[in-house]
């Protein structure tokens, strides 16, 4: 039985807030995956003990088709990707959301927005100085760019003549372009590309070591002498002959979204099944909150979640997925998350949330277990939150750990404590 057979769907739900009171039945089961497989909640497992109290999505601004949030160091305002090349800035002041009326950037002339295409993520430096943009231009390939922030940096608009293309990759066909950017606990940018899919015929790039497509890549994004960027030395890979040395992690398919746990550096990467089954996999940091996933190689395209792909053998040294679901209940396609570091909802602190494109819905899972061995997780399909079917784009954290819904309908919302009836 897959979790998302444990969600119950309610008709006619509001396009705006979602507001629905927990079934006891369904939140009081507990399930535990370790290395992929359901099994009974044991001992040592991270039972969530009945999930978190009643939530509410709040909206909190309109924009067009938002697509991916950050934030920059000493400002408490959202910075949100709109697909189509847009960055708006949200100013936060004591709960209150406000929409900036001037864009921080707009880039629309370079990007193309067809089939899978358009601004994809965005990311500040440590420092707050430099913004990047991963997207995809007008001949659908992927780009990383570098802007500058104004006043050598420290000021709160983009210098538009300091753009700068700072990674190319070639990728002709019209899906699985991946997208995510995020500076880690090492501050290195880690950026997550697609297996670069065929419809219907799936490409077969994950295991492919020699091309960037269906990896998840770590660089230092600063110039170097003749370069546009440099690839740090302790890559797994920077020393083997015939594999790109930007490659941190290999074996992903459609990883739509990434992100590393701010309390303990781990990182949770949401990949995109094939046919049958969406995975989300933990991938635990050392004792100083990095290195997170280094050379794992997380299976695809020889296995679809813990499925053997199209008959092909298991990888002897694959790294299988914490979590997994099914798409019995009209699920379709995993959108990522992060873990909820906000002090809003105390029984949440702690979970993994994530959701569903096609359905909507919105759950959530708990790391446990001892941290040199395997992640043993708890989870709740249904947070008893959603958006409409198909509208589902992505997640955002502000500065103080509190999580945002960002859906193709144009709303950003903030996942609430719901309130009192």
């Amino acid at each position: 039985m897959s979790p998302s057979a444990l969600v119950t769907y309610a008709a006619g739900m509001p396009t705006n807030i979602v507001t629905r009171r927990r079934r006891g039945t369904a939140l009081a089961v507990a399930l535990v995956v370790v290395a992929g497989s359901l099994v009974a909640a044991g001992p040592g497992a991270a039972a969530p003990a009945g999930g978190p109290a009643d939530l509410a999505l709040t909206p909190v601004a309109t924009l067009v088709s938002p697509i991916a949030m950050t934030t920059r160091t000493g400002s408490t305002d959202l910075f949100v990707a709109e697909r189509a090349g847009r960055v708006q800035v949200l100013h936060v002041n004591a709960g209150v959301v406000t929409v900036d009326p001037v864009p921080l950037l707009d880039i629309t002339g370079y990007i193309a927005t067809a089939s899978a295409g358009g601004l994809y993520s965005l990311a500040f430096d440590p420092t707050g100085a430099r913004l990047y943009v991963h997207f995809t231009n007008l001949r659908g390939h992927n780009r990383l760019v570098e802007y500058t922030m104004a006043a050598g940096g420290a000021g709160p608009t983009v210098d538009l003549t300091t753009r700068r293309v700072v990674l190319k990759v070639q990728q002709g066909e019209t899906y699985h372009k991946g997208g995510d950017i995020a500076f880690g606990p090492d501050g290195h940018l880690y950026l997550a590309l697609g297996d670069g899919d065929q419809e219907g015929a799936p490409l077969l790039h994950g295991q492919d070591r020699t091309t960037p497509l269906g990896k998840i890549l770590r660089i230092n994004p600063r110039a170097a002498v003749n370069r546009a960027y440099r690839n740090p030395t302790g890559n797994p890979f920077f020393n083997e002959r015939g594999s790109r040395r930007e490659i941190w992690i290999y074996g992903v398919r459609n990883p739509w979204r990434m992100s590393f746990d701010r309390a303990t550096g781990d990182l949770y990467i949401a990949d995109v099944g094939e046919r049958a089954l969406e995975e989300v996999n933990v991938l635990l940091a050392d004792a100083d909150g990095r290195n997170a996933g280094r050379g794992a190689n997380l299976e695809w395209s020889n296995m679809e979640g813990t499925v053997r792909f199209n008959g092909a053998t298991e990888p002897a040294n694959h790294t299988r997925p914490t979590f997994t679901y099914g798409h019995g209940e009209g699920d379709c396609s995993v959108i990522g998350g992060f873990v909820y570091r906000g002090a809003a909802i105390a029984d949440l602190a702690g979970s993994y949330v994530y959701g569903d494109r096609c359905t909507g819905r919105i759950g959530a899972i708990t790391v446990g277990g001892p941290r040199e061995a395997a992640p043993e997780t708890a989870s709740l399909p249904d947070l008893g939150i959603s958006v409409p079917g198909n509208q589902l784009q992505s997640f955002g954290q502000g500065p103080d750990g509190e999580l945002y819904v960002l859906a193709g309908g144009g709303s950003v919302s903030r996942i609430d404590p719901a309130p009192a009836p």
